[in-house]
């Protein structure tokens, strides 16, 4: 009884924050083009666990990727992250 209350509650929490991260199985050269067409709403970059988490223009939903290399992306986009 102790042991599920608190794992009822971490199970509804993780399902939760699922709901509004999606993952996608998009090619690095589609989401360079979705950035580079402005398709791209907003983007927030994790350097070191390379996880690239963005929303598309006229949708709420976070989408999340993870780029292959960090320090190729931020050279990619260089002069849209300043």
């Amino acid at each position: 009884m102790y042991i599920a209350i608190p794992l009822i509650v971490i199970i509804f929490f993780v399902s939760m924050w699922g709901k509004n991260l999606t993952s996608t199985d998009v090619k690095y050269s589609e989401l360079l083009n979705l950035l580079k067409q402005d398709k791209v709403a907003a983007f927030e970059l994790n350097l070191s666990s390379r996880e690239l988490k963005y929303k598309l223009v006229g949708d709420d939903k976070v989408i999340s990727y993870k780029v292959p290399d960090s320090q190729l992306f931020v050279s990619d986009f260089e002069k849209r992250i300043n």
